[in-house]
């Protein structure tokens, strides 16, 4: 957990009490999403709301904080948004529960070369609806015990 002081890892500790009660879904302050945020360690990535399915687990909604994406195509830098869509991807599980993230994906449009393209993710593969991280961390599971036990241990089921 990067640049949490004491006091604020302590304001999440009873910020994380109230997430996992039986409380669908949750007014947060600047203050605790700033808390997820940080929590949540993904560089150039804020969290901007956040709700607990009971089918599913938690759903932290994400957004970019780059306002300028490069073309994959010409390698100038685009601002102009063609259009925007939901995407859901998989996270490692916060004290027990499946942690979804809801991106904001943007589809952007170069004004250079005309071509529409997609926002890269750094976190998540190109066409995976799981993070990097969560591939890791099963593929370290798998290394010290066996696929079945660890797919027990992740419930892997899709939303």
């Amino acid at each position: 957990m990067r640049g949490l002081t004491c006091s604020s890892f302590y304001a999440l500790i009873k910020f994380r009490t109230a997430l996992f009660s039986e409380v669908k879904s949750i007014m947060a302050s600047n203050a605790q999403l700033k808390l997820l945020t940080d929590f949540l360690n993904i560089p150039d990535v804020k969290v901007t709301h956040f709700k607990q399915e009971p089918s599913l687990g938690i759903i932290l909604s994400v957004s970019s904080l780059n306002s300028e994406v490069t073309c994959p195509h010409c390698g100038q830098k685009s601002h102009k948004l063609h259009h925007n869509y939901s995407h859901l991807i998989k996270d490692l599980p916060m004290n027990g529960q499946n942690v979804y993230l809801q991106v904001n994906k943007r589809q952007m449009k170069c004004e250079n070369c005309l071509t529409t393209f997609s926002e890269p993710l750094d976190f998540c593969e190109k066409k995976r609806n799981y993070t990097k991280r969560l591939a890791s961390d099963i593929l370290s599971q798998v290394k010290h015990s066996n696929i079945k036990s660890v797919a027990d241990r992740v419930a892997w089921r899709q939303p």
